[in-house]
């Protein structure tokens, strides 16, 4: 997964994906809603999906809950033997709503 700020996340990176979502630093979003979803075929066994992403989530400092807006654009493989989707890059960009 890569964000705006700079970060790069993996199962495999210093901190993991894992150790991230785990940490008392990680805030889950109060509520998020997807739109425009577009999924794109890449061959049988994989898609890229992209989306606007608009999410609510409680406020670091202060008493307001921080707002998030971004462009995510996400390539998904078929992990055939398992029955499942694999997610393999995740990218997303923070805009503001004018």
């Amino acid at each position: 997964m890569q964000f705006p700020m700079g970060l790069r996340v993996s199962a495999t990176s210093d901190p993991s994906l894992k150790d991230i979502m785990l940490s008392d630093a990680f805030i889950p979003w109060l509520k998020y809603s997807l739109k425009d979803v577009q999924v794109t075929d890449l061959g049988r066994e994989a898609a890229l999906i992209t989306y606007t992403a608009e999410a609510l989530r409680p406020p670091l400092e202060g008493d307001k809950n921080v707002r998030f807006n971004a462009l995510c654009a996400s390539v998904w493989k078929l992990d055939a033997e398992a029955e499942r989707w694999l997610l393999c890059f995740h990218q997303q960009t923070s805009f503001d709503v004018m």
